[in-house]
C-alpha cells in the first residue's frame, strides 16, 4: 500500500489517503487533486508541534523552575498562581500530546496513556511560591544608578534645548 497525498482546492487541507481505496474519481469530482507521488512536507511541519508540545510538557511538569527560568527569577509568583499555571499548563501539555500521538499514527489508547503519565508527573511536582532574591542594598549597587541618571537628564536638556532651536527656526 501506499499512501497518497491529496490537496484540496480551496484550502491548505492535507488529507492522507491509501491509493487501495477505489475512490479516484469520486476525491476529483469533489475538489481534491489526486497525486501519483507522495508530496514532500516542510520538516517544521512535522516537528514544530513537537517543539510546542515539549515547551508545554517542560511547562506542566516543573512548573516552579520553569517560571524562575522564563521569569529569569525576577518575578513573584504566589502558590496559587503557580499551581493555575501548572493547571493550565498540563491541561494544555497532555492535549499536545494526545495529538502529537496521533499524528504520528499511533493508537488512541496509547497517546491516552502518555498523557495520563504527563498528568500524573505533573501533579507529583512539588509546588512552591517564587520569591525572587533582594537586590543588595550596598551603595555600590546605586552608584552606577546615578551615574546613569545624571547622564540621560543631562542629555534630556540637550534634547530639548537642540529641539527649542529648531522650533525657533522653523518658526
Amino acid at each position: 500500500m501506499h499512501i497518497h497525498l491529496l490537496k484540496h482546492e480551496h484550502s491548505e487541507i492535507y488529507v492522507y489517503w491509501l491509493a487501495s481505496l477505489p475512490t479516484h474519481t469520486l476525491f476529483e469530482r469533489s475538489g481534491f487533486l489526486w497525486h501519483d507521488e507522495f508530496m514532500s512536507v516542510n520538516l517544521f511541519d512535522k516537528f514544530a508541534p513537537i517543539l510546542v508540545c515539549v515547551v508545554w510538557v517542560w511547562l506542566s511538569i516543573r512548573t516552579t523552575k520553569s517560571l524562575q527560568t522564563i521569569t529569569r527569577q525576577t518575578v513573584a509568583h504566589t502558590r496559587r498562581v503557580v499551581w493555575l499555571i501548572k493547571l493550565l499548563a498540563t491541561l494544555v501539555a497532555a492535549g499536545n500530546v494526545f495529538g502529537v500521538a496521533l499524528d504520528f499514527h499511533l493508537n488512541w489508547f496509547v497517546g491516552a496513556v502518555i498523557s495520563a503519565a504527563v498528568v500524573l508527573l505533573a501533579l507529583t511536582d512539588k509546588v512552591e511560591a517564587i520569591v525572587p532574591e533582594k537586590p543588595s542594598q550596598h551603595p555600590s549597587a546605586y552608584s552606577e544608578a546615578w551615574k546613569e541618571y545624571r547622564r540621560l537628564r543631562r542629555n534630556s536638556y540637550v534634547l530639548a534645548f537642540f529641539l527649542l532651536l529648531i522650533g525657533v527656526a522653523l518658526y
